[in-house]
């Protein structure tokens, strides 16, 4: 299928969904999914993203020009998810006074995340979509106190850490930005639009201080020539972890690793860890180690590295101790019998 704006045609590269009006106007067109059914009943290929058109009908060379003319399909780009766009686009093609209020009414993309968990004094952002809002207005709202965080584009809390977002280039979204959040923080809030009746989308947010955990704290002796390892997790789901070891708070540099002989093995993301590993302690390696994960308080622990033989030098000189003394005791014992019987011979 094409698309006519004046003499203008354009092949369809991507999938695209229609603006239509009964007025001539500077429209958008978005893509959609590949060959989708829009209300023509025959899947067909439609034009480029964001083309612009001054009259807003679609030829059709088995329809008349006015045919298209009212039927809502997808207004501007509207960014929602591929569930929010299809319930529009799966409905029957109709007159525009019998449309479905379902068609063209507001409604909030569920795909948004609703239970958000962060790290203490990290920026928070509270996530709203909302689809084919018109001349609505969105406001975001605490709950526990009723406090009108913003409304529209403007903030208006007295709080400088909240912040709106919103783009003209992402028109269906609002998003409310939290600065150094802390745990008093924590709570629902909600994204709300003056429609009648209200529409609310309550978001949880929940502010931890997730803190990094070395199980074998805070003092690990080892002995000189022995191999150690110091292991550091975080057990609170904080997003996607990253570990800087520090040593006598100077950071464990490639250069480090490689003249103390360190080696660092890590699992990243969530549910990350980070094993830091020594194949013989030495008396240099006594001191402060601290582990720093990405979004969480840092842990420490103290080697003290004892005095000791080398492990294997202790073995090898306990075997040899071990058969010198059973040797001199069979020589006493062979000594003895010999001795005794020469005595014999001799009376």
């Amino acid at each position: 299928m094409w698309l006519k704006t004046g003499n203008l045609h354009t092949r369809d590269t991507e999938n695209i969904c229609v603006s239509t009006g009964d007025n001539e106007s500077d429209i958008r067109i978005k893509k959609l999914s590949g060959d989708s059914d829009l209300p023509f009943r025959k899947k067909r290929k439609y034009n480029e993203e964001y083309i612009k058109f001054g009259y807003t009908w679609i030829s059709d060379e088995n329809k008349p020009k006015d045919y298209f003319k009212g039927i809502p399909l997808l207004i501007e780009k509207t960014g929602c998810s591929h569930h929010e766009e299809k319930e529009i686009l799966e409905h029957p093609v109709k007159p525009k006074d019998q449309l479905d209020e379902k068609m063209v009414k507001t409604s909030f993309d569920r795909v948004i995340e609703t239970n958000l968990t962060y790290q203490a004094s990290r920026t928070v952002y509270l996530h709203c979509r909302v689809c084919r809002l018109g001349n609505k207005t969105v406001s975001w709202v605490r709950k526990r106190d009723f406090h009108i965080l913003s409304t529209g584009k403007h903030t208006f809390s007295t709080d400088q850490r909240f912040t709106i977002l919103h783009r003209e280039d992402q028109p269906q979204d609002w998003t409310m930005r939290l600065f150094e959040s802390k745990i008093s923080d924590s709570g629902t809030y909600e994204c709300q639009v003056n429609t009648e009746p209200k529409m609310s989308l309550a978001v949880q947010l929940n502010i931890i201080v997730a803190e990094a955990q070395i199980s074998k704290g805070p003092i690990l002796q080892v002995k000189a020539g022995y191999p150690f390892n110091i292991t550091c997790l975080v057990k609170d789901d904080v997003g996607s972890l990253y570990f800087f070891w520090y040593f006598n708070n100077k950071t464990i540099s490639d250069d480090m690793l490689i003249s103390r002989k360190i080696r660092i093995y890590e699992k990243l993301g969530i549910h990350g860890y980070s094993r830091l590993f020594i194949a013989k302690a030495k008396p240099s390696d006594v001191g402060i180690y601290s582990c720093h994960p990405s979004y969480a308080h840092p842990a420490n622990i103290i080697l003290q590295v004892v005095k000791g033989e080398e492990p294997t030098t202790e073995r090898h000189e306990y075997t040899s101790t071990a058969y010198a003394n059973a040797a001199s005791i069979l020589l006493e014992v062979l000594l003895k019998i010999i001795f005794f019987e020469f005595t014999i011979y001799i009376i």
